[in-house]
């Protein structure tokens, strides 16, 4: 490590091979992803994002086309249920590599895939995950409803969104 980091954005029919491979295992690694459907999500995915430093994937993230159904029981989960139909996109699949935490990665990669957002955004994350958190509320996303349990009920999920009530983010040039 030690190049400049380079973020490149893609549709998942761009993706290589090996890119498409590197990317499931990112994600995979992360153990936050059912591995059965992470393929079939992939494929109907908005955009793709990978972080590399001297070729070599660091993080990646994505922008869903998330299914109806999985979108409107995430906002009823949050007491918010109401609001989903308004959202089309989900911000996810954020994952850095250990070794590359704490050096923008995560920032840079929102940054890249909220330029191809075209309309409301939203993300979870787990309560446990500050930095996560800080890095939403950088791009004016705003935490909606109250926290529910995870799948494993280890911890707490925070619904975020992005694009509601005229908030559409900021131009971070």
């Amino acid at each position: 490590m030690g190049e400049k980091i380079v973020v490149s954005v893609h549709s998942p029919d761009e993706l290589s091979g090996d890119d498409r491979r590197s990317f499931v295992e990112c994600i995979l690694e992360g153990g936050e992803v059912n591995p059965a459907t992470l393929t079939q999500l992939l494929d109907r995915a908005h955009r793709v994002a990978f972080a590399k430093d001297g070729g070599v994937v660091q993080g990646v993230a994505g922008l869903k086309n998330p299914n109806v159904g999985y979108r409107n029981q995430t906002f009823k989960k949050a007491g918010v249920p109401d609001m989903a139909e308004k959202f089309a996109r989900e911000l996810g699949w954020v994952y850095i590599k250990p070794q590359a935490r704490r050096r923008g990665i995560s920032r840079d990669l929102v940054k890249k895939l909220l330029e191809h957002a075209q309309g409301a955004v939203y993300a979870t994350s787990a309560d446990v995950n500050q930095g996560m958190h800080r890095v939403l509320r950088l791009f004016d996303f705003v935490p909606v409803g109250t926290a529910y349990a995870s799948r494993d009920g280890a911890r707490a999920i925070q619904l975020f969104v992005l694009g509601h009530e005229g908030r559409c983010g900021k131009d971070y040039a």
